[in-house]
Formats: C-alpha cells, sequence, structure tokens
C-alpha cells in the first residue's frame, strides 16, 4: 500500500463489496458511479463515518493545459467555500498516473436530470427558479475573478 501522498489505492473494503479510494490520508468509500464527461467520471462516495461526497476522477493523459485549468478550477472552487457554489473537500494529483482526484459535496441532482423529468413544456415558476440559481452562480463566479 502506498503512502498518503500517493496515487489512491483502490481495495476491497471489509465491510462491503465497495472499492476505497485513499486521498491525503483519508478513506472514501466508492459507492456507484453518477456520471461522466470528456476525461472524467464522477463517483458516489462515501467517508468512513459515512458522510456522503462526490469523487471526480480525471485522466489527464499527460496533457499539461488540461492539468492547469482543472488546477484553476480548484483554486476558484476553494476560494469560493461557503457560498452556493458546490463545496471542495479535498483533492489530490497522481503525476505518475495523471490522474486528478477530486472529493466535493454531492450536489442533490444535476440540471440534465431534472430537465429529463419533463415530458412537456416546464412550468414558468420553475424555469425562473433555474434561472435565479444560474444568476446567484455567475454573481459569485464574477465578484470571485
Amino acid at each position: 500500500m502506498k503512502s498518503s501522498n500517493s496515487v489512491p489505492n483502490k481495495v476491497p473494503d471489509a465491510k462491503s463489496s465497495h472499492k476505497v479510494v485513499k486521498i491525503n490520508g483519508k478513506d472514501y468509500n466508492v459507492i456507484r458511479k453518477l456520471g461522466h464527461g470528456g476525461s472524467s467520471v464522477v463517483y458516489l462516495a462515501e467517508t468512513m463515518d459515512c458522510q456522503e461526497c462526490a469523487l471526480k476522477v480525471v485522466r489527464l493523459n499527460g496533457d499539461e493545459n488540461a492539468l492547469c485549468d482543472n488546477m484553476n478550477e480548484i483554486k476558484l472552487l476553494r476560494k469560493l467555500q461557503g457560498t452556493s457554489i458546490v463545496k471542495l473537500f479535498d483533492h489530490f494529483y497522481s503525476r505518475e498516473d495523471s490522474i486528478l482526484y477530486i472529493v466535493m459535496e454531492k450536489g442533490e441532482r444535476d440540471l440534465s436530470a431534472i430537465l429529463k423529468e419533463f415530458t412537456n413544456n416546464l412550468p414558468v415558476y420553475t424555469i425562473m427558479d433555474f434561472w435565479y440559481q444560474m444568476l446567484k452562480c455567475v454573481d459569485t463566479f464574477t465578484n470571485a475573478a
């Protein structure tokens, strides 16, 4: 088993069939895949004290520009802690494997999943609520930049 400052190990957990990923000395139980996009996969995970979180695994394939972009995202998330933006708990970059692990707050649902539930037109009040939340996020990002 490697040290806590090396690539996280995926090993069977003694209490379940899930995998355990160690990031900076803290174990996360990987439950299931939540989604994917581009070069990343997001998993539902939980801490050993059963707190849910999202584990984003980004395969960078040695792309230094992608690493820089992702590290900038991490810096921005750190700066925005305490707002309506998803919270960053931890991260680890394995240069050896060119994989970035990001542990974040798990959102309730993503907008895509919500929109897929509507087969007809969205109610106006729902559209207004989504729009308001998006504008709040844009305002938060703009003020942080």
